[in-house]
């Protein structure tokens, strides 16, 4: 049964990174922002989305530099957004998670984020 809720995990993980990527969530003001803090959406991982209203959006990232946001963004006053770093937080839940539910979204987002690490090294090296 955990395998089959790490699995689940691991797809609803995915097809919310592809929409991320694609940059078709929540309009480019997230994109925009995440340019401003020096972040590439591409190797980052989006852990949660939600949407507050139609125009505000919160969530979970692990950015390109590995540090780990809760972040707030709005669509139409950007300067409203808010983007905190809780790595130390996000990574002490992860590592209990890690022992007791492996299937747990926030642990399965780190074994991403490292998988996109682990195929950056290698085409660095190919490169």
């Amino acid at each position: 049964m955990a395998e089959t809720n790490a699995e689940q995990a691991r797809q609803s993980l995915s097809v919310l990174n592809a929409y991320f990527r694609a940059r078709t969530l929540c309009g480019q003001v997230l994109y925009d922002q995440l340019a401003v803090l020096g972040l590439d959406a591409d190797a980052s991982v989006m852990i949660d989305l939600h949407s507050q209203t139609e125009e505000a959006y919160s969530g979970l990232l692990i950015g390109s530099n590995g540090r780990v946001y809760e972040f707030s963004v709005d669509l139409v006053h950007a300067e409203r957004s808010t983007w905190k770093d809780v790595t130390e937080s996000a990574t002490a839940e992860c590592q209990r998670l890690g022992e007791r539910e492996p299937s747990a979204r926030l642990v399965v987002a780190f074994e991403a984020f490292e998988q996109i690490r682990v195929a950056e090294r290698g085409t660095a090296r190919t490169g």
